[in-house]
C-alpha cells in the first residue's frame, strides 16, 4: 500500500450529535432595541442559533479556524437569516491555553450590525479541547498538502507539496511582503516522515464515534518528525531584514515664526487657555494671567522681572514634575513592569525625532493625502512627539521599553479654503476615515507576520475616524482588528467597544501621584453625569503634562490643557503593562479591573484608575 501524507480534511473534534459548545448569549440591546438572548450550539462541521426564542439558524463551519493571538484562535461559521435571506456569521474566539471562550460574536451583512454577545451566567463557554493528536494532525495540514485534482497533468501521479513561507520587512518601509512557496517533498523524503501512515485511510478520516486509528496515534511523532525536517531546509525563517531609518521621520517643527506672535491680554483671553509655545515674553506681564491656564516650551522667553511673572510659576520645576506619568506609575516601573517584551502602534500625525521614544520605535510610516503633505511640508507635528513619549518615553511614558509602530495619517483630503465648515455636517462631510483604515490595516498585516511574543497588543488613536464621510471603512477594519485580539482605543470607545472612559485635570502645583490631585477638566466644569456613570467611567491623566517637543531632539514642552488627546496613549501605555503581566488579558477585562481597583474621585466625577493595584489584581 502506498505510503505518504496528505493535507486532511478539518478534524472534527466531536461526533456532530454533541456540542462542541452549548451556551446561552446576552447581547444586550442589539436586536431592534430589545433585549437580545441567543442560544448557540456548535458542532464539527455547523452551528445552530436562535434568536430570542425563534426560527433555528443552522450555520455551516468555515473551512479553516484562524490563528488570533498568542494563545487564541477563531472558529467561524456562516449562513442565511430563514425569513430574510440575510446573510449571517457567528464566530468564538479560543484561548487554546485554557481551553476557555472569551468572546462571542455575531454579524448581519445586509444591516451591517455586528453584536459583541456575553455568556449568560457570567462565566466563559467551556470546550472539547481536541486531543493531543489532533492538534499535531492539524500542524501536520498546516505544512503539507497534495496537489489538487485540476493541476495534474495527464499519466502523472499527485504530487505533495511543503509550503514555505517567508515574510519580509522592506528597506523602504513601503509594505510587508509576504512570499508564499512550495516545495516538492522527495518520495523518499515522504516515506521516510510518514513511517507507518496510510495516506488512503487518513483521506477519508472521518470517525462518528471521535476515536483516534492506530495510525493516527502516531501523529505526534510524524509531526516532530516534520517540524525538523522543515527545520532542517531552512523554511523556518522569517527574515526582519527592517530597520527603521532614523533620517525618514519628518524634521523638527520650526516654531520661529510665533517668537514675535502678539498674546491675548487678560481680559481678551476669558476663560480660555493662554499658548505662549515658543513666543518671545520678556518684554511682557504676565502676573495677571491663570498659571493653571498656561501652555508654554522650551523656547518660551519668560520676564526676567519675577513681579511679571504668575505667582510662584517656576517653569523649571513645572517642567520637570509633570513629566512624571502620576498615580505611581513608576513605583510599577522599578519592578520590571514597563512594557518589556510587548509592542503597541500610533495613528497621528508626522513625528519627528526624540530622544525619548526614538529608541522604541520598530516602524514609522505615513499614509497621507499627497496635496496636503506638500503643502504643509515634511515638518513633524505637536500631536505625534506628545502622544508617543506619554505613551512609550523613557522619563514622560507609562510603559517605556514597549515596542512601539507608528502611522502618519491624514483624517482628510485637505479642506480648500472656500470651503470652511459651520456645520457639524460640514466637518464630518471634510473628513474622510480612509487613511487611517488604511494604516490600521497594514498594522494588522504587520501583526500577523510577527512572532508571537512580538505581537501589537494595542492602537492608539487620538481622533474619531469614523467621524466622517465614509464610517464604514474604519469600522470594517476596526471590527477585524476586535477579531484578531488588537485593542483599538479612539475617542469614541463608547460606540465602539460599550466602555466608558475619561481624561482628568491634575492639579499644577499638586502632586502627581496623589489622586487627589486630579478633577474634572475646566471644558467639563458644570458636566454632572449620574454617579452610576461616574461610577462607570475609567479616567487617565489628561492635562497638565510636560511631553516631548517637535521642535528640538531633546526639548520639551508643557500643555495645561491636553483633552482626550493626551489621555489615550496614557491608557494605551496601561493596557501595554497589563499585557505583560497577563497576556490573556481583554479590553473588557482590564476595564472590569480598572473599575474596581480604582479610586472614585468627586472632584474627576469618575473612578480615576489605580495603576499599581490594577496591575496587582491581574497577577492574582
Amino acid at each position: 500500500m502506498k505510503k505518504a501524507l496528505l493535507l486532511l480534511p478539518l478534524l472534527g473534534l466531536a461526533a456532530c450529535d454533541k456540542p462542541t459548545t452549548d451556551v446561552e448569549l446576552d447581547c444586550g440591546r442589539a436586536y431592534q432595541e430589545e433585549e437580545t438572548r441567543i442560544s448557540a450550539k456548535t458542532y464539527k462541521d455547523k452551528a445552530i442559533i436562535k434568536v430570542n426564542g425563534g426560527e433555528e439558524i443552522v450555520l455551516k463551519k468555515k473551512e479553516s479556524e484562524k490563528e488570533d493571538s498568542v494563545s487564541g484562535k477563531h472558529f467561524e461559521y456562516e449562513g442565511v437569516m430563514p425569513e430574510t435571506n440575510e446573510k449571517v456569521e457567528f464566530d468564538f474566539r479560543l484561548n487554546t491555553a485554557d481551553g476557555t471562550i472569551d468572546y462571542y460574536g455575531i454579524n448581519f451583512e445586509k444591516t451591517n450590525s455586528h453584536w459583541n454577545c456575553n455568556v449568560l451566567d457570567k462565566f466563559k463557554g467551556k470546550y472539547n479541547k481536541p486531543s493531543k493528536e489532533e492538534l499535531c494532525i492539524e500542524e501536520i495540514e498546516r505544512s503539507i498538502y497534495l496537489e489538487s485534482d485540476e493541476d495534474i497533468q495527464p499519466d502523472q501521479t499527485k504530487k505533495l507539496f511543503l509550503s514555505k513561507n517567508i515574510n519580509e520587512f522592506t528597506d523602504s518601509m513601503s509594505s510587508v511582503k509576504f512570499y508564499s512557496d512550495k516545495f516538492v517533498l522527495p518520495q523518499e523524503d515522504a516515506l521516510n516522515l510518514s513511517k507507518n501512515w496510510d495516506y488512503n485511510n487518513m483521506k477519508l478520516y472521518n470517525n462518528s464515534d471521535g476515536k483516534l486509528e492506530d495510525y493516527e496515534k502516531d501523529a505526534c511523532e510524524v509531526a516532530s518528525r516534520l517540524k525538523d525536517y522543515i527545520k532542517s531546509k531552512g523554511f523556518d525563517k522569517t527574515k526582519y531584514i527592517f530597520k527603521i531609518n532614523k533620517n525618514d521621520l519628518s524634521q523638527f517643527a520650526n516654531y520661529s515664526w510665533l517668537k514675535n506672535q502678539e498674546i491675548k491680554s487678560v481680559a481678551e483671553l476669558g476663560d480660555n487657555y493662554l499658548d505662549i509655545r515658543s513666543i518671545d515674553c520678556s518684554d511682557k506681564d504676565l502676573s495677571g494671567y491663570n498659571p493653571e491656564k498656561i501652555s508654554f516650551d522650551y523656547g518660551t522667553e519668560f520676564p526676567k522681572d519675577i513681579t511679571k511673572m504668575p505667582k510662584d510659576f517656576d517653569t523649571e520645576w513645572i517642567l520637570d514634575v509633570h513629566r512624571n506619568p502620576g498615580l505611581n506609575v513608576r513605583k510599577l516601573h522599578e519592578m520590571g513592569i514597563d512594557g518589556s517584551g510587548v509592542s503597541m502602534a500610533i495613528i497621528d500625525q508626522k513625528l519627528a525625532p526624540h530622544w525619548e521614544y526614538n529608541d522604541n520605535l520598530t516602524w514609522y510610516e505615513e499614509i497621507l493625502f499627497d496635496e496636503h503633505n506638500l503643502k504643509t511640508g515634511p515638518q513633524g507635528e505637536m500631536h505625534g512627539s506628545a502622544v508617543s513619549s506619554i505613551a512609550v518615553g523613557k522619563t514622560v511614558g507609562v510603559a517605556p521599553k514597549a515596542k512601539l509602530y507608528y502611522f502618519a495619517a491624514d483624517l482628510s483630503d485637505g479642506i480648500p479654503s472656500d470651503k470652511k465648515p459651520e456645520t457639524d455636517e460640514d466637518k464630518t462631510n471634510l473628513r474622510t476615515s480612509q487613511y487611517y483604515a488604511r494604516a490600521l490595516s497594514e498594522i494588522l498585516d504587520i501583526n500577523r507576520h510577527l512572532p508571537d511574543n512580538e505581537k501589537i497588543v494595542v492602537v492608539s488613536v487620538s481622533a474619531a475616524p469614523a467621524w466622517s464621510r465614509n464610517p464604514e471603512l474604519w469600522n470594517r477594519v476596526l471590527e477585524q482588528a476586535k477579531k484578531e485580539g488588537v485593542f483599538v482605543t479612539t475617542t469614541r470607545i463608547e460606540e465602539e467597544y460599550g466602555l466608558i472612559d475619561n481624561g482628568v485635570n491634575r492639579d499644577l502645583f499638586g502632586d502627581p501621584n496623589d489622586p487627589n490631585s486630579y478633577s474634572q477638566t475646566y471644558w467639563q466644569l458644570g458636566r454632572n453625569p449620574s454617579v452610576e456613570i461616574q461610577k462607570n467611567t475609567l479616567c487617565f491623566p489628561m492635562d497638565h503634562r510636560t511631553t516631548a517637543a517637535p521642535n528640538g531632539f531633546d526639548h520639551y514642552v508643557h500643555y495645561a490643557d491636553g483633552g482626550w488627546s493626551w489621555m489615550k496613549p496614557f491608557e494605551a501605555g496601561m493596557y501595554v503593562l497589563a499585557k505583560q503581566v497577563k497576556p490573556s488579558v481583554t479590553p473588557e477585562e482590564f476595564f472590569k479591573i480598572g473599575l474596581e481597583t480604582g479610586t472614585y474621585s468627586e472632584r474627576a466625577k469618575c473612578v480615576l484608575v489605580n495603576p499599581v493595584a490594577l496591575i496587582e489584581a491581574l497577577r492574582k
